[in-house]
């Protein structure tokens, strides 16, 4: 340990194995890089395809098109985030390939992102100062007339569903290769060896981790570099 306060409660449940040790060979290192893509993959798997079989377009609801904007942003940013981690990404061109259209769509799903979803600037964004000659009866005025073009066109959304499903079969070959690797490794190693290993440390991140990388994070947690609050360029070690 690193720091003598208390850590906070972690608020959500922490899988835990008593006998588990940490393996940081460089395989299981990217594996476990590959498995986080894995992971958000299956996010927007499940975004998508919900958005898919639950919404019609036009949605008429305002409780409906809260959660249809939610579900539609965090499914872009998550995917979009698969191709831009330092350690782990996946390729536009490969995912791309994949899929009719596929390049159009990446494309175009970085730019939402980048203007949209993650930011608030671009034309996706609308906002118009109108003035009234007739505001009310015998009176000028102005009203501002706001529109957020959120919602994607119906006809794409299941070919969303087919990119991700490309992703996540590009990213199952990478992962059976590092599992075979890692395996191997461990068989190897023995018991004996496995008992040599350090234990693992999964903890909640504190406030002032956040913007730790992840390699990072696991240095200040080994004690192998000093505390202290930064971005990801100078907390990698």
């Amino acid at each position: 340990m690193t720091s003598e306060r208390p850590r906070r409660p972690p608020v959500q449940a922490i899988p835990r194995y008593a006998d588990g040790r940490e393996l940081a060979t460089p395989e299981a290192l990217e594996l476990a890089e590959w498995e986080l893509i894995s992971y958000d993959l299956d996010i927007c798997l499940r975004n998508f395809s919900l958005l898919v079989e639950r919404y019609d377009l036009p949605i008429r609801s305002e409780e409906d098109r809260a959660i249809f904007e939610a579900l539609y942003r965090d499914a872009v940013v998550q995917l979009m985030g698969c191709f831009t981690n330092k350690d782990a990404k996946l390729s536009k061109d490969e995912v791309g390939a994949g899929l009719k259209g596929g390049k159009e769509s990446i494309a175009y799903l970085q730019d939402l992102r980048d203007t949209f979803a993650a930011h608030n600037f671009g034309p996706q964004r609308q906002c118009y100062i109108l003035a009234l000659p007739e505001a009310k009866p015998g009176q000028i005025g102005f009203t501002p007339l706001r529109v957020v073009f959120s919602l994607p066109v119906p006809e794409v959304m299941p070919d969303y569903v087919k990119l991700v499903e490309v992703a996540k079969r590009i990213v199952k070959r990478k992962t059976d290769v590092l599992r075979d690797a890692v395996l191997r490794q461990v068989l190897v190693m023995g018991l004996e060896g496995i008992n040599a290993l350090p234990p693992y440390d999964l903890v909640m991140p504190e406030n002032d981790e956040l913007r730790m990388s992840r390699k990072g994070f696991r240095a200040v947690r080994a004690g192998l570099r000093p505390r202290g609050r930064g971005g990801s360029g100078d907390q990698t070690p």
